[in-house]
């Protein structure tokens, strides 16, 4: 499919599907959006949605994608570039617009000239830690909503993470 149409929008599905397996499928095959089976059928609507709407705008210096439509802008700040896509596509198809980072630095950088209506904070980067950004946002009384996305899955990380304001913590993938 993207021999022949280079511009279509594909998405993966699978029932048997890993992280590693939608890694592979949107870095080297060029999917679009990786879908697990069982799924709802709310979740193709979104897609198809998505898929059919204009193409989001890429700024290639940074790497921010952006829909100009959306109501509310949400930063994601991931090391990981198919966690932050694939969670950037699913906000885009409710209509959001997103801006991607990659690192503690680069979302500090964000913070301090965007106002952004939420940021979806990994804890895990080098360099920076989303627990550091927490505390500096609460230093420069940046009041913005944070989310923590995290593979870490125990209940001390969870609370020690919340603990400077998060307002919720997602275990991923």
């Amino acid at each position: 499919i993207k021999q022949s149409s280079p511009q279509a929008k594909t998405v993966l599905m699978s029932g048997f599907g890993t992280y590693e397996m939608a890694k592979l499928g949107m870095l080297e095959m060029g999917a679009s959006f990786y879908l697990a089976k069982p799924f709802r059928l709310a979740d193709i609507v979104r897609i198809v949605s998505w898929a059919g709407a204009s193409a989001p705008q890429l700024n290639a210096r940074s790497g921010d994608t952006t829909i100009s439509s959306a109501r509310e802008h949400i930063l994601i700040v991931d090391d990981d570039s198919i966690v932050s896509e694939s969670v950037s596509l699913g906000l885009q198809s409710y209509g959001y617009a997103t801006t991607r980072v990659f690192d503690g630095k680069q979302a500090m950088s964000a913070i301090r000239r965007t106002g952004f209506d939420a940021i979806l904070l990994d804890l895990m980067m080098p360099g920076i830690s989303g627990l550091e950004i927490m505390l500096w946002m609460q230093k420069e009384r940046r009041m913005t909503d944070v989310f923590i996305l995290s593979a870490i899955s125990d209940d001390a990380t969870a609370r020690h993470a919340t603990e400077p304001g998060a307002k919720g913590y997602f275990l991923k993938p």
